[in-house]
C-alpha cells in the first residue's frame, strides 16, 4: 500500500490491481454504463488519510470516486497502473509525415515526465464550499 497525494490535496492510501479489480477490466456493462473507473479506484483505494476539500468523507473511510475531481480521477488511474505495472510506460507511435509511416517505440516514465497541476487553494476552497 502506498500514500498517493491526490491533485486536490486529499490524500489516500492505495494498491495495485489484484484479480478483482482486473476483471473490471474486462466489465463490458461497467464500461457501458460508465462506472469501471470508479469500480476500478474502490477496489485499489485502501483507506483515506486526509479528505482534502471533499465534504463528508472521513479519515479512514472509503473514498467516493463517483464524485471526485476529475483531475484527481485520471491522477488516482495512472497510480494504480504505476502500483501495479511500474513507472514506465513503453508504446509505439507511427510516423504522421506522407511518405514516412515509420513506427517507433516511445517510453516515458509516468512519475516523471507527466506534469500535475495541484488544485490551487482557491479553487480548493470553492469545490469544498460546493458552490
Amino acid at each position: 500500500m502506498t500514500l498517493i497525494e491526490l491533485p486536490s490535496g486529499a490524500k489516500v492510501e492505495m494498491r495495485g490491481l489484484t484479480g478483482k479489480e482486473a476483471k473490471v477490466l474486462t466489465d463490458k456493462d461497467a464500461f457501458k454504463n460508465g462506472t469501471f473507473l470508479e469500480k476500478l479506484l474502490n477496489g485499489c483505494t485502501l483507506s483515506v488519510v486526509d479528505p482534502g476539500p471533499y465534504v463528508g468523507i472521513q479519515v479512514g473511510g472509503s473514498f467516493d470516486w463517483a464524485n471526485a475531481l476529475q483531475g484527481d480521477r485520471f491522477f488516482a488511474f495512472m497510480m494504480v497502473r504505476v502500483l501495479t505495472f511500474g513507472s514506465e510506460f513503453v508504446f509505439k507511435i507511427q510516423c504522421q509525415e506522407e511518405g514516412c509511416r515509420e513506427r517507433f517505440e516511445y517510453q516515458i516514465d509516468l512519475l516523471k515526465d507527466l506534469p500535475v497541476k495541484r488544485l490551487s487553494d482557491e479553487d480548493r476552497a470553492i469545490f469544498a464550499s460546493g458552490k
